[in-house]
């Protein structure tokens, strides 16, 4: 505030020629009287410490303020309300509103999902699971979370603790657990849930299918499936004639499949639209002996045994495989 001079004090009128006058008229102005003497600090005084001022510490930084938004997502997250926290969570991890700031959109996923948030706790799920903002990897740490978004009908939570589970990544793996969790994931509009459960019920139907096809009497190897060159074979069923040990069983079927795979272009040829023959072939002095062919029409099954014919072999023995071939199923 300003104050403002009287303006007295500014005028030059009269009174100001009274007081020369008065001054002239006595003499002059009187003699300044000298101040006593101070008398000199002793000895103990000069010696006495002088107390040194306290360092002041700079006051904190000011917290920089929030977008509009933000702030009144912020005092709604204060108050409870778990979208707040969410929204407040996202801006600090994507920083596109307010500096990253990773421990801090860790500890607010978990607020909103404490507040019953799906995706807050998908989030924190998804976090454990790869070991960002500031968190170890704890995959077995991200279920519970998962499994709460999951059961508040967020999609991603159960598509996550399908894949979990099928592929046994930080859990026990457990197929039908698997896809009960894809079952979910599907209804609630995943499409890529919906096509991994199709591939598990045609899986399992060729599994039924399979067990009910038949082996080779006196089999010594049974596999389920089996890729070589391009060529899949499944339900497997073999005996080596000299048995073969450990590594007849470990390499036998390999070696096996993978001289019908060098003619995979003859028997893509028998059935170009796709087809699934069960092939039952004998071997011995390095040749295929006989052939037969199931489960396919007549021009596929003389085609098919044709081409198995002459395909070279390893050993002697027999065996029986269903062949994938032609269009890829």
């Amino acid at each position: 505030m300003h104050r403002q001079r009287s303006s007295q004090g500014l005028r030059r009128g009269p009174g100001a020629l009274v007081v020369a006058s008065l001054a002239a008229a006595c003499g002059g102005p009187p003699t300044p009287v000298s101040p006593p003497p101070t008398a000199a600090p002793s000895a103990a005084e000069t010696s006495k410490p002088v107390a040194s001022a306290a360092p002041v510490e700079p006051p904190p930084p000011a917290k920089p303020a929030l977008p509009a938004e933000l702030a009144t997502a912020e005092k709604a997250c204060e108050g409870g309300d778990a979208a707040g926290c969410s929204e407040l969570a996202i801006a600090y991890y994507t920083g596109s509103e307010v500096p990253a700031d990773g421990p801090r959109a860790a500890e607010l996923f978990r607020k909103a999902c404490s507040l019953g948030h799906a995706q807050g706790c998908y989030n924190v799920g998804a976090m454990l699971f790869k070991g960002e903002l500031g968190q170890p990897v704890d995959q077995p740490g991200s279920v519970p979370f998962f499994d709460k978004a999951c059961s508040a009908d967020y999609e991603g939570g159960c598509f996550n603790l399908g894949v979990m589970y099928l592929k046994a990544e930080g859990v026990a793996k457990d197929e039908a657990r698997g896809k009960r969790y894809m079952v979910s994931a599907c209804r609630l509009g995943r499409e890529q849930a919906c096509e991994i459960v199709k591939e598990l019920e045609a899986g399992a139907a060729a599994a039924q299918a399979g067990a009910n096809e038949p082996g080779v009497p006196g089999a010594t190897i049974t596999m389920g499936s089996l890729s070589a060159d391009g060529l899949e074979a499944r339900n497997i069923s073999c005996r080596l004639d000299g048995g073969g040990g450990l590594f007849g069983a470990l390499v036998g079927p390999t070696v096996i499949i993978g001289s019908l795979a060098k003619k995979k272009a003859a028997l893509d040829r028998c059935a170009p639209a796709g087809a699934e023959p069960r092939v039952t072939w004998s071997f011995a002095g390095g040749r295929t002996t006989k052939v037969t062919a199931t489960g396919v029409p007549a021009n596929v099954k003389s085609c098919v045994e044709g081409v198995v014919k002459g395909v070279a072999s390893t050993g002697d023995g027999e065996c029986a495989a269903t062949l994938l071939i032609g269009k890829k199923k």
